[in-house]
């Protein structure tokens, strides 16, 4: 039987080359099926489908990375040392690197999407009415927004100067804020959904100092692209940027 450090330089890096490719190519695929068992609803029969095979490709991964440092570990250690053999070794660990990162963005992905860990987004959501001077909230916007990102995990701080108890009901595990000002405070994301005329009489520049984020998305097209923007915030308008 051959020993993997009796074999030529050539065969033993086609070997890794094969051993880093396959990785990339796991994890393309696992990202695909994170990204379908994302869109699946929790506990259904499809998203456990998704869920058990992005797992599977995560683990041959991970035996597929063992596999390249214990070569370059075995190679290392018994061949020749020699400028060529140390070349190739080298390679051999810088593939074992790239395996290394795609593995551990693999994973991470995978924790984020199974809720395993999330980042916690602060959003404060101004306007909850389905249009300004009503506390009328059938039918409007904010509701499907507002489910969407607590199902992602987000952090709400909402207002509306009108709505916000009709919208409590409905929601009564998000912040409610007296004042546009107050729900803006430490948010990451502002995003306008009503086009109250106090929102457009709001001073944007000191909004954005009572934020930790500079993402400004206005559904209404309230504000000016360009007076958002000279107030410091990255500005998404609805047809317009």
């Amino acid at each position: 039987m051959t020993e993997l450090y009796d074999v030529p330089y050539e065969i033993f890096m086609w070997r890794e080359i094969f051993n880093c490719c396959l990785i990339v190519i796991l994890t393309m695929f696992a990202l695909y099926l994170i990204h379908k068992m994302r869109q699946k609803e929790e506990g259904s029969a499809q998203r456990n489908i998704y869920l058990g095979y992005s797992l599977f490709l995560i683990f041959y991964g991970l035996v597929r990375l063992f596999f390249i440092f214990s070569d370059c570990e075995v190679y290392n250690t018994h061949s020749s040392e020699t400028f060529l053999n140390n070349i190739y070794v080298g390679m051999a660990y810088s593939f074992g690197i790239i395996g290394a990162i795609c593995i551990f963005y693999m994973i991470e992905r995978y924790l984020v999407h199974t809720r395993y860990i999330f980042t916690i987004i602060g959003i404060a959501i101004l306007g909850l009415s389905f249009k300004q001077s009503t506390d009328d909230i059938r039918e409007s916007p904010s509701i499907y927004v507002v489910d969407r990102l607590l199902r992602e995990g987000s952090n709400i701080s909402a207002y509306d100067p009108l709505a916000a108890d009709n919208f409590r009901k409905l929601f009564p595990s998000i912040a409610y804020a007296p004042s546009a000002q107050d729900a803006c405070k430490d948010a990451d994301i502002v995003i306008f959904m009503t086009e109250w005329n106090e929102f457009r009489e709001i001073d944007l520049a000191k909004l954005r100092k009572l934020m930790r984020g500079d993402i400004l998305i206005d559904t209404r097209n309230i504000f000016l692209p360009g007076s958002a923007r000279d107030a410091g915030f990255r500005y998404i308008g609805m047809g317009r940027n």
